[in-house]
């Protein structure tokens, strides 16, 4: 991934910085920040290091499930985080030089942007 899945995190840290004001400060409020600065970690800073791919699939593990156990908008959440998991395993099943476009495009519209949404409506 490069610097379109880098992009691809900036939503997160403006929704923060949106909610920052309006909201108490609590780990449910943090969530995006932390997507945002470890995806532009991961995507453009450290140049896909192993650690920092670990810190990231990590804390986006704990986030998922987080936002899964505590919203009450269910089955829709967890539906739609199992598809979003799904299109992840898929688009990182496509190793041809060939996709590489097309992966970016599709990490950033469904996976980021699809985990944004469940972070946002759910």
């Amino acid at each position: 991934m490069s610097l379109i899945c880098g992009i691809g995190v900036i939503p997160f840290i403006i929704h923060f910085i949106c909610i920052f004001n309006i909201s108490n400060l609590s780990f449910h409020l943090i969530i995006p920040l932390c997507v945002g600065i470890n995806g532009l970690l991961y995507h453009i800073f450290l140049k896909r290091g192993y650690i920092i791919f670990l810190v990231d699939i990590i804390s986006n593990t704990i986030f998922i499930f987080y936002i899964n156990l505590t919203t009450e908008n269910q089955p829709k959440t967890i539906i739609t985080t199992i598809l979003i998991i799904l299109f992840y395993y898929l688009n990182n099943r496509l190793k041809s030089n060939n996709f590489i476009l097309f992966r970016e495009i599709i990490h950033v519209l469904v996976v980021q942007w699809g985990l944004l949404y469940l972070y946002i409506y759910c």
